[in-house]
């Protein structure tokens, strides 16, 4: 999380910014479908356990995913994430390293739906 809390003490948000922090990781959960979404989700309950005794959840956005205005929210700012894998179904979400890993992009959001982003 301190790799991100950087991102945002330099990010500057506005309508024509456009710039992700991604995080990777070393070690490849299963990557079933199911279980790398149960294990991408769970990395992203840890994190807001750790955030939340800090920071309150982003107003202008839902805490519910299923929420067509959701986006998760780390130090009160929202973002859009996605969890990436070598052997994703859609290749859009597909991500390779030199060395068995997976990344996850966090997008900063500035308005609009956050579903806006996830065709692909």
């Amino acid at each position: 999380m301190a790799g991100l809390g950087d991102f945002l003490e330099s990010f500057e948000p506005g309508e024509r910014s456009f710039s992700s922090f991604v995080a990777t990781f070393d070690s490849l959960p299963d990557t079933a479908e199911q279980a790398f979404e149960d294990a991408v989700w769970g990395h992203l309950q840890g994190m807001h356990d750790r955030d939340s005794r800090r920071h309150a959840w982003n107003g202008q956005y839902d805490s519910d995913p299923a929420s067509p205005r959701f986006a998760f929210s780390v130090q009160g700012h929202p973002f859009f994430v996605v969890g990436l894998h070598p052997g994703a179904s859609r290749p859009s979400r597909r991500f390779r390293m030199t060395a068995p890993g997976w990344g996850c992009p966090f997008t900063p959001r500035n308005g609009g739906d956050a579903r806006d982003t996830m065709a692909g």
